[in-house]
């Protein structure tokens, strides 16, 4: 999970498929009904998405997963096409932005790891 509407998914990743958003939409409803353990990836790219994790908790509440993986995004592949090293996340960011959604959402900062800056966050 990318984005927290359809702008901002059209903005992100530029998508090749018209209704990408809709077939994602849809998605987290098949999604949400697996009985399985489930977690949800955000990717957090500075300037895009990093600034309102409160926005992110309508779709984190459909798709009603364990846990949830808040991750600094990486300057590496082809998204060096798209997107600038000053793009990338600090540790401190991720953080941050996992407590603020932590917030939103009911779920609590589990742990992180420093060198993937990455959070885990799960349900209390």
């Amino acid at each position: 999970m990318i984005a927290y509407d359809e702008t901002l998914y059209k903005r992100i990743n530029r998508p090749q498929v018209r209704d990408g958003w809709k077939r994602l939409s849809e998605g987290i409803e098949t999604f949400s009904s697996n009985p399985s353990k489930k977690a949800v990836r955000i990717t957090l790219v500075r300037g895009y998405n990093l600034e309102h994790p409160e926005r992110f908790a309508k779709l984190i509440e459909r798709a009603n997963p364990d846990f949830i993986e808040p991750k600094g995004y990486v300057h590496v592949g082809y998204s060096r096409r798209r997107l600038e090293r000053s793009d990338m996340p600090t540790l401190d960011e991720v953080l941050e932005f996992s407590r603020r959604l932590a917030n939103a959402t009911g779920y609590e900062v589990s742990d992180y790891s420093a060198d993937s800056k990455v959070a885990l966050l799960k349900r209390d």
